[in-house]
């Protein structure tokens, strides 16, 4: 294998594990969606029917006050589940964009190279299998 395939493989599978990254957007929008689902979930559970009912446990009224905190502090809980699964050094999507970019640019000149000594390389196997005479 030519060094010029080696790198267009390095690259690919560079570019390859890049685009797999979550961003700091991704892994936002993930969170909203699970909050999101687990909120409709918690509400659907409407544990402050039983107090209409008079038939209140503690527990249901843990479940109220559960229901009433996440509802009362919803963004800076979407904040805080956030942050505590974003890396530091996670990408935004616009830094994901440029590296892929980059990367794409970078690739179709090595694949150019690579295109290029495979077509010499098959010249050279005609020239000497016909003696010269490819044109």
């Amino acid at each position: 294998m030519s060094d010029a395939q080696e790198k267009l493989d390095a690259l690919q599978a560079e570019r390859a594990e890049l685009a797999s990254i979550r961003t700091r957007e991704d892994i936002k929008a993930i969170c909203e969606r699970s909050l999101a689902s687990a909120y409709a979930r918690l509400n659907g559970a409407m544990s402050s029917r039983y107090f209409l009912n008079e038939t209140a446990l503690p527990e249901h009224l843990l479940a109220v006050i559960g229901e009433f905190e996440v509802e009362s502090k919803k963004s800076a809980l979407l904040d805080y589940i956030v942050a505590k699964n974003t890396p530091q050094d996670a990408l935004t999507d616009r830094q994901k964009k440029q590296r892929l970019a980059k990367l794409d640019a970078e690739i179709a000149k090595v694949s150019a190279e690579v295109r290029e000594a495979a077509k010499a390389e098959a010249l050279a196997a005609i020239e000497e299998r016909f003696g010269g005479v490819a044109a």
